[in-house]
């Protein structure tokens, strides 16, 4: 290659680079808001009771940042942190989505086996034999979240205190599950055996 030619790729692909380099900055800092309760990892807090996000698709996680914004889903400090343009929304979840899944996850006294029994009937035609999710079906994975966290999650639905967002699993659908299929002793064991679970997605 002449070197005029490789002088001038040489000078595009630096320029390419510093300007990436304030938008991952901008990224960075957005995201050091969410670390503030969820943790630099992602791994959520226990004794706080704040949930895991690592690993979590990044459609999933921009379409629950939309249902925090338009306040469809309730909570009050993520109502707030939602407001943000939508692009850095984006690229918040995107960073999120590479992040390492939270793994092992600590349960309770519950049955994981009974748990995966459950989840094989009830759950997996959505969220697949393992909880691993099908993003075509706008289903998240389940695993990589803390036991507490399912069953508080499937009571919310059970006690129709929580909605799905536009374009993800209806809402109707979670909701019969929950409400007329699934004890709260259910959730607890489908939580236990989530929470052994492995998954090769992240």
């Amino acid at each position: 290659m002449p070197n005029h030619l490789l002088t001038a790729t040489v000078l595009l692909l630096t320029l390419s680079s510093l300007a990436k380099a304030p938008a991952q900055e901008d990224t960075q800092h957005s995201y050091a808001r969410c670390a503030q309760c969820h943790g630099q990892q992602g791994w959520g807090d226990e004794e706080k009771r704040v949930p895991a996000i690592a690993g979590l698709p990044a459609a999933y996680l921009l379409r629950q940042f939309e249902a925090y914004r338009a306040d469809t889903r309730k909570e009050q400090r993520m109502h707030r942190e939602a407001v943000s343009d939508r692009q850095d929304l984006a690229e918040v979840a995107n960073l999120i989505s590479l992040l390492t899944p939270l793994r092992p996850v600590k349960h309770g006294p519950s049955d994981p086996g009974r748990g995966q029994r459950i989840l094989l009937d009830l759950c997996a035609e959505c969220h697949g034999n393992a909880g691993e999710g099908k993003p075509d079906r706008g289903a998240p994975p389940l695993t990589g979240f803390q036991a507490w966290y399912v069953t508080d999650q499937i009571r919310r639905f059970k006690e129709f205190d929580r909605t799905t967002s536009s374009g993800s699993l209806d809402a109707d659908r979670m909701h019969a599950i929950a409400y007329k299929v699934i004890s709260l002793e259910d959730a607890e064991d489908v939580a236990a055996f989530l929470a052994t679970a492995r998954t090769s997605q992240n």
